[in-house]
């Protein structure tokens, strides 16, 4: 199923948990970068067979939220997490600044109602605004 949703200009897979392996190897044939997702420190283990160590964290505000990321953050200091899911502009600055995220994504960039409209210029502008939301200092970072 893996190698079949592969199509010619994939440029990277983001895929939930099952199968992880079978996945990894097949991306790996393919040269496709691979996010598999993990929510559990069960699941996060299970990526070090396949020496995967950024992985997809979703949905992230009801599988744990920070807390569930600062837990993880101890035992797989070499663990990353790309997080999407339930959350938004508003609190995703909470969530980059945790040492283990190395990017936050969600519809709030692109909501269905503007692609549908194809406001491109609006689109353009949610982004544009929140890209310079995240490269804002955090508290107590030094700029």
């Amino acid at each position: 199923m893996t190698k079949a949703c592969l199509v010619p200009y994939t440029a990277y897979r983001v895929c939930p948990e099952g199968e992880m392996a079978k996945r990894a190897a097949v991306c790996a044939s393919a040269v496709v970068p691979y996010l598999p997702g993990a929510a559990t420190a069960s699941e996060i283990m299970r990526t070090f067979n396949s020496d995967l160590r950024t992985l997809n964290f979703f949905p992230a505000e009801p599988v744990g939220s920070i807390a569930a990321l600062k837990a993880v953050s101890g035992p797989f200091l070499s663990v990353r997490f790309c997080l999407r899911g339930w959350f938004g502009s508003d609190n995703s600055r909470d969530y980059l600044a945790l040492p283990n995220v190395a990017a936050v994504g969600g519809s709030w960039v692109m909501p269905p109602y503007l692609i549908a409209a194809r406001a491109w210029a609006d689109i353009t502008e949610l982004a544009a605004a929140t890209v310079a939301r995240a490269q804002q200092p955090i508290s107590g970072e030094q700029s």
